[in-house]
């Protein structure tokens, strides 16, 4: 093991534009956690949740200071990423229509208009050590505050989604923290379990992906990890042939009135693909290729509407809003970060991450996280960490110096 002190150096700790980037969507993420979704709160709190989100995503863009050290490739996705965001958002102020709401309103303040792809601005958010401090420092009272929901009526169906969403990446300092935290994260195994077992689906899958992206990396090899990180990304590839091929016109099924059988019923995720997909091929090349704008809508008949705002699977919300061109940079992006922890890091740390990439690739596709919140900080910061010397170059003791 590579020890301390050749090609590392611990950067002078301050609170920074990422920091109170950070600081912004914890506290949007556990006001949205107190009633489940944004849409369920007073709508005073949803302009203040809506407000933070704003304030997290546009401090994340003045934490630029790693820029330089990032390799070309990554530069220039990174920048078309963020050009296909902006035409999506000003697509939507000059031609986007609404059908419920205030146009400006539905723009700025709801979770599946802008504030859904604004938050690829995280990728930019953590560049030092100090920002993964305030990350587990949050994350841990969002472990508590989960714990205050369970005991005062927990509902599994709402508020589980939210525990999903920062136990994933939690991962990442298991192996690193003391025992009094490693206890406080094992009061949230629990309360996954709890979920599960009152209807919570998505949050077992977090759980099952931050078990093995913990345990996995100690006993297995780089070339293995890569191998799995990368099996994790085609996966959803099998997924909707599975359901294509043993289940054929979904829509077709439940419209017939089969919803009665409990796996069909349960198969909402595939539903949702038939239905996108059908009005996807229904628009021109360019709309195909950059999307609606993000007041993007489709035609459903399940819904009996040819204009439904939002659908339930963040990468199916994303093509319809920013195109197909989202999904081919977000999809090489994700590829790229872990060929290049492959190629350029050695530490434990790097390794958890290039799983957790596949795994958040993955729930893309099958889970429901759209909007603004630590789901993204997750995903999007770990991959910014993944092209960062900073983090690459250091040793697994560094890490525990840094994180203990």
């Amino acid at each position: 093991m590579e020890q301390a002190g050749s090609t590392y150096i611990t950067p002078q700790s301050k609170k920074d534009a990422g920091y109170y980037s950070i600081v912004f969507i914890f506290l949007s993420t556990a006001i949205q956690n107190c009633f489940g979704f944004a849409r369920s709160a007073p709508p005073a709190l949803k302009l203040i949740i809506a407000i933070f989100c704003w304030l997290a995503c546009l401090l994340a863009i003045g934490n630029r200071q790693t820029w330089k050290a990032y390799p070309q490739y990554f530069k220039v996705l990174l920048i078309l990423l963020f050009v296909d965001v902006l035409g999506a958002f000003f697509h939507a102020i000059w031609s986007g229509e609404v059908y419920a709401g205030e146009k400006y309103v539905v723009i700025m303040t709801n979770m599946y208009a802008t504030l859904n792809v604004i938050s690829v601005l995280f990728v930019l958010v953590v560049t030092g050590f100090e920002h993964l401090r305030i990350i587990l420092r949050g994350t841990l009272w969002l472990f508590v505050l989960n714990a205050l929901l369970l005991i005062f009526n927990f509902d599994v169906s709402t508020k589980s989604y939210f525990l999903s969403y920062f136990m994933i990446y939690s991962a990442i300092f298991l192996p690193y923290i003391s025992r009094s935290k490693k206890l406080i994260f094992a009061l949230g195994v629990v309360m996954a379990l709890f979920a599960f077992f009152g209807g919570g689906r998505q949050v077992i899958i977090s759980l099952g992906f931050m078990m093995i992206a913990w345990i996995i990396p100690r006993y297995i090899s780089k070339r293995m990890v890569l191998f799995l990180s990368l099996l994790l990304i085609v996966s959803p590839l099998f997924y909707v042939w599975y359901y294509g091929e043993f289940y054929g016109d979904v829509f077709w099924q439940l419209e017939a009135g089969v919803e009665d059988n409990e796996e069909l019923s349960g198969n909402t995720r595939s539903f949702l693909y038939q239905e996108v997909m059908e009005d996807f091929l229904q628009r021109d090349q360019f709309t195909q290729l950059l999307g609606q704008g993000t007041l993007a809508y489709y035609n459903s008949r399940f819904f009996d509407t040819d204009s439904r705002f939002g659908v339930e699977v963040p990468i199916l919300q994303w093509i319809m809003q920013c195109g197909l061109l989202f999904y081919i940079i977000l999809t090489i992006l994700c590829v790229s970060a872990i060929i290049y922890i492959y190629t350029h890091s050695e530490n434990r740390l790097m390794a958890t991450i290039s799983i957790l990439l596949g795994a958040y690739y993955f729930m893309c596709h099958v889970s429901n996280f759209s909007g603004c919140n630590t789901m993204h900080l997750g995903f999007w910061g770990m991959l910014g960490m993944s092209f960062n010397p900073l983090f690459l170059n250091a040793s697994d003791y560094d890490v525990k110096e840094e994180l203990s």
